[in-house]
């Protein structure tokens, strides 16, 4: 593959496609997975465990298995988002997936 016929290809990348894939990566990456746990532990729960799945009152404990796994989703939508980001940016520049990195940390504080 010559150089010329990778052209068209990097200059349809720039700095808001990159953070355009990386936002719509992380909520594709989320929804999914949040989906298949919620649907999913209504039929996984009796089976396991022997009684029906109570729904939790107020904010998730933390000690529990759900928070953990939610979390775990979460961390791993925000890689992909990098990644994407990284994907679809300009080849070198780390301005998009540096930017949804200053976004996850902004709103962790």
């Amino acid at each position: 593959m010559k150089k010329s016929d990778n052209a068209p290809a990097i200059r349809k990348r720039g700095y808001w496609r990159g953070l355009g894939a990386g936002i719509a990566a992380h909520y594709l990456t989320i929804a999914v997975p949040f989906l298949i746990m919620y649907v999913g532990r209504l039929f996984l729960w009796p089976a396991l465990y022997g009684e029906p799945y109570k729904t939790p009152k107020g904010v998730l404990d933390p000690n529990t298995n759900e928070w953990l796994m939610l979390q775990a989703i979460a961390f791993v939508s925000w890689i992909t988002a990098g990644a994407a980001a990284t994907r679809w940016s300009r080849p070198g520049s780390w301005r998009a997936a540096g930017t949804l990195f200053a976004w996850t940390v902004i709103m962790a504080l």
